[in-house]
C-alpha cells in the first residue's frame, strides 16, 4: 500500500507518504472505542518511528 502511494507522480507531487495503525478486531468483539484506542495507538507508533510506516497494535 505505501509502496503504490509512494510512486504516486502528479505535477509537482513527488509520492504521498502516509502512517497508518492497524488493529484487528476479533469475532465477537463489541467495544469498538478499544479497537479505536489500539489503532490510533500504533498509528502513533508509526509516526514516532519516522512516519511512511505501518504498523499493528501489540494488543
Amino acid at each position: 500500500m505505501l509502496y503504490s502511494l509512494n510512486q504516486v507522480r502528479l505535477n509537482d507531487l513527488g509520492g504521498i507518504h502516509a502512517s497508518f495503525g492497524v488493529t484487528e478486531i476479533t469475532l465477537g468483539e463489541t467495544d469498538m472505542d478499544g479497537a479505536y484506542t489500539r489503532a490510533d495507538g500504533a498509528l502513533y507508533k508509526s509516526k514516532r518511528a519516522g512516519k511512511n510506516q505501518i504498523h499493528f497494535s501489540d494488543e
